[in-house]
């Protein structure tokens, strides 16, 4: 299970780090929107093949972790926690450079009811 968890890593963090913060910030989660990482890079002046080459370069990167984690219990925890690193580092580096706008609805947030 941990070897897919890597193998997914692009998507399943992305997906995951901008559900939660629609949802924490009272957004419509629901809703369709432009907030992903891979949407903002676009919107950051990116062509759409240059982030298409970059997500290709982080599965490749993920890939070879879950190969040499695949290889052991220890090196699978530890090929995990890189993978972490890896996604978490590329998430915040289009967060620089595109930060996600959350919108303020006109209904209350989660955390006022």
């Amino acid at each position: 299970m941990l070897v897919w968890a890597i193998l997914l890593g692009v998507f399943g963090f992305d997906a995951t780090v901008t559900l939660v913060r629609r949802m924490t910030h009272g957004e419509r989660w629901y809703e369709a929107h432009r907030q992903h990482a891979y949407q903002r890079a676009v919107q950051s002046g990116f062509t759409h093949r240059r982030v298409t080459v970059a997500v290709l370069t982080l599965d490749i990167a993920l890939v070879v972790l879950a190969f040499w984690g695949a290889r052991g219990s220890l090196r699978l925890i530890e090929a995990l926690a890189a993978s972490g690193v890896l996604l978490a580092a590329a998430y915040l580096w289009v967060e620089r450079r595109q930060p996600m706008i959350l919108i303020k609805p006109d209904w209350p947030r989660l955390a006022d009811r």
